[in-house]
């Protein structure tokens, strides 16, 4: 066995589901639940009285948060104690290629439409420095405009803004300890500010905190933590919690809404954690392989991103439409417009940038000779 080949095998959370945690077809079923939660939050928000049940969908957002925390510090920590290193500009290079192409496209269309339909070509083409620029959460946390369908974008641009902090700092502390202590701090930091916040809010104004990333942060430093931790908790305790976390993260949908105070003070925070050991618990056991790793789940699942993007926007478009028709009939063909914008966006697009990112990962596999651009020169230690 080579010295690389020992090390992978030695070292914890680094085999090779690890290695490649986002291809793990219940990771992309977790995926799906959590696209479609939000999917169906914004359908029934335009029925005339949303049923009390579904009004929570916007927790899929969350899941999505503790799922990114999580894939990207497994598969950080995969690469350096694989290699030795954090190679940084090739970790940005895969995130360009996976995020901006794909949002290139959609603005496109959503300019084209904008100018189509007469609307105001200058305020829309304002918005967009937003949100290329990954800070269109603060434009819209200080009262900004965004075009039609574009809110959702604010938690993309959440998770671009830790992007730029987490890896460089996993990158520099090679203690896993240190980075546990570091995440943990964070996660209660952002749950008081978020508290705090709250407290001095209107809650007609909730979007003012809602979408802040200090006030978020606290989601994806879970899915961190569950990345650093995972290792350390056994089996058998993991079996016996998943199924409590189920139960809690669903009781939390139907009771939920966006200006509920108990989310903003610790609620936030407690789906998360659910969501995190149901996170590790498919991850590691294939828990749920039955339904989240069925076919239609998965594709749905990695079909994600382009539905996230499109489907607000399809949703209000068709309601602008079509105002005649019944709600039913508008919800099915915003579903199936998305659906084709979706794939269109893949095929078009998303599979020959995977192509590129998989030719990316490659490479970085191939070396560990401390040779590296922008990387520390040991791998993370306990």
């Amino acid at each position: 066995m080579t010295v690389v080949a020992e090390r992978r095998a030695r070292a914890p959370g680094t085999g090779p589901a690890a290695a490649r945690p986002d291809r793990a077809p219940g990771l992309d079923g977790l995926r799906a639940v959590a696209v479609l939660l939000v999917v169906a939050h914004h359908l029934v928000y335009r029925a005339t009285a949303p049923p009390a049940w579904a009004r929570g969908g916007f927790l899929g957002v969350d899941l999505f948060l503790v799922l990114s925390g999580y894939l990207i510090t497994t598969s950080l920590l995969g690469e350096s104690a694989l290699t030795g290193r954090v190679r940084l500009p090739r970790f940005y290079a895969r995130r360009f290629l996976r995020l901006v192409p794909a949002l290139t496209l959609f603005a496109a269309a959503h300019v084209g439409y904008v100018a189509a339909t007469r609307g105001d070509v200058a305020a829309e083409l304002a918005t967009w420095p937003w949100v290329f620029g990954n800070v269109v959460n603060w434009h819209y946390a200080a009262g900004g405009a965004v075009g039609i369908g574009l809110y959702p974008l604010w938690s993309l641009a959440v998770e671009e803004q830790f992007y730029l902090l987490w890896p460089p700092l996993l990158a520099l502390v090679r203690r896993r300890r240190a980075l546990v202590v570091v995440a943990a701090a964070g996660v209660a930091a952002s749950a008081v500010l978020r508290a705090v916040l709250w407290t001095r809010t209107d809650p007609a104004d909730f979007f003012r905190v809602y979408v802040r990333t200090d006030t978020r942060l606290d989601a994806l430093l879970v899915g961190v933590l569950a990345a650093l931790l995972a290792h350390r908790v056994g089996d058998r305790a993991l079996r016996r919690a998943a199924p409590v976390a189920v139960v809690a993260y669903a009781v939390c949908v139907p009771f939920a809404a966006a200006t509920a105070g108990w989310l903003y003070l610790g609620g936030f925070t407690g789906v998360a954690l659910a969501a995190a050991v149901i996170v590790v618990a498919v991850a590691r056991l294939d828990a749920g392989r039955a339904l989240l790793g069925s076919g239609p789940l998965v594709a749905v699942g990695r079909g994600s991103y382009a539905v996230y993007l499109w489907h607000a926007f399809v949703i209000e478009a068709v309601w602008v439409a079509v105002p005649s028709w019944p709600v039913p009939a508008r919800a099915g063909a915003a579903l199936a417009v998305t659906a084709v914008a979706a794939g269109l966006s893949y095929y078009l697009v998303e599979r020959h940038c995977l192509r590129a990112i998989r030719a990316l990962r490659q490479s970085t596999s191939t070396y560990g000779n401390g040779v590296g651009l922008g990387g520390c020169t040991a791998p993370v230690r306990p």
